[in-house]
């Protein structure tokens, strides 16, 4: 699920995609640790930016440009 949000201190418009873990199986949860480290190492003008992740017992929580 992909949200609308901005930046509390910049008012820049944010993405914030939320990916429940009890709908994750391992396999997919390898896909998406590779995603979140080519997403951290990538900088290009045309890819959207990873700007923060958060993780909890139930979800990630990605926060994209």
């Amino acid at each position: 699920m992909v949200h609308a949000g901005k930046n509390k201190t910049s008012e820049e418009p944010v993405a914030i995609k939320i990916i429940e873990k009890k709908y994750v199986d391992a396999n997919e949860l390898k896909c998406l640790v590779r995603e979140i480290d080519i997403m951290k190492k990538v900088n290009h003008p045309n890819v959207l930016r990873l700007i923060d992740i958060f993780e909890s017992e139930a979800n990630v929580i990605m926060v994209m440009e």
